[in-house]
């Protein structure tokens, strides 16, 4: 009667953790740099031609032109996406993402993955459980030059998962540093420069 009991009692355990995960809800971020396109090559992109802080909005994830991603994309299907064109003339080593957590999100893990080598790493894990009216602050960098998002790149973000819904987005502001060539040099020794900022919209 004690085994039956036990073997009863971990099966409810069992039962009630899958229901757990099950029930679980989560925030996908994916990075996804484009193979290079001539510069306009995107028709709804954010052309970015300086660094700077930037607002912007959410674009639908479909391709164009009815959405921002263009064929083929790994993006397909998500919730939201963002498109952007790398038109500083300089290669981008470090895209910052930032985000107040909707109420939608509340409770929800966060990950982040990236489609391919460039921007490789990121700071998402040192996010635990989202809590509404938090900031997050996404980081993706590269690992080293080769791994920056090139002159004339595009390159996109997408958001889902459970807890993400089309009518509860968060409001998100894009954060490029990108450098003059010419401080290259200084920059890999650890100085940094200063640059004005710009961003342009194509229609």
């Amino acid at each position: 009667m004690l085994k039956l009991t036990l073997k009863l009692a971990f099966v409810l355990v069992v039962m009630l953790l899958l229901a757990g995960q099950a029930s679980a809800s989560n925030v996908v971020v994916t990075f996804d740099p484009d193979p290079p396109q001539p510069p306009g090559g995107g028709t709804n992109l954010y052309y970015l031609t300086q660094n700077g802080l930037f607002s912007v909005s959410w674009q639908t994830c479909a391709v164009e032109p009815t959405g921002v991603l263009p064929s083929g994309s790994t993006l397909l299907g998500d919730t939201a996406c963002l498109g952007f064109a790398n038109d500083t003339g300089a290669a981008i080593p470090d895209v910052q993402f930032t985000f107040t957590v909707t109420s939608g999100m509340n409770g929800a893990t966060l990950s982040c993955s990236n489609d391919d080598p460039y921007l490789s790493i990121n700071n998402c894990a040192s996010y635990g459980t989202l809590t509404s009216g938090e900031t997050v602050t996404l980081d993706f960098l590269a690992t080293s030059a080769s791994n920056d998002v090139p002159i004339d790149y595009d390159f996109y973000l997408g958001l889902g998962g459970s807890a993400v819904s089309a009518n509860d987005l968060p409001q998100v502001e894009v954060q490029v540093p990108t450098y003059d060539p010419s401080t290259l040099i200084l920059l890999l020794a650890g100085m940094s420069a200063l640059a004005v900022a710009g961003i342009r919209r194509t229609a």
